[in-house]
């Protein structure tokens, strides 16, 4: 786990979160990532009632979305959780 810290640290993109620190508990012998404070997540977002979003706005976030998965792949870090989900 160590070495997949290190490599998440030196992830530097807007499209990435960033890794803040790791936190330590010695009662539990837990390790806790700490990254920066995300406002909104997409799945949030998607999920307040009213309209939904324009076809500009999803190309703009999958654009996003593309951006750091590509940042992420050039710096040989793969994601093993992505999800793409169908909501109707």
């Amino acid at each position: 786990m160590a070495r997949e810290i290190c490599i998440i640290r030196r992830l530097d993109h807007p499209n990435v979160i960033k890794l803040e620190g790791l936190v330590t508990s010695r009662m539990s012998c837990s390790w806790y990532l700490v990254f920066e404070y995300m406002e909104h997540d997409l799945t949030g977002l998607a999920s307040f009632p009213g309209p939904k979003f324009t076809e500009p706005q999803v190309k703009c976030y999958v654009q996003q979305l593309l951006r750091g998965l590509d940042h992420c792949h050039s710096h040989g870090v793969l994601h093993c959780d992505k999800r793409f989900q169908s909501s109707n």
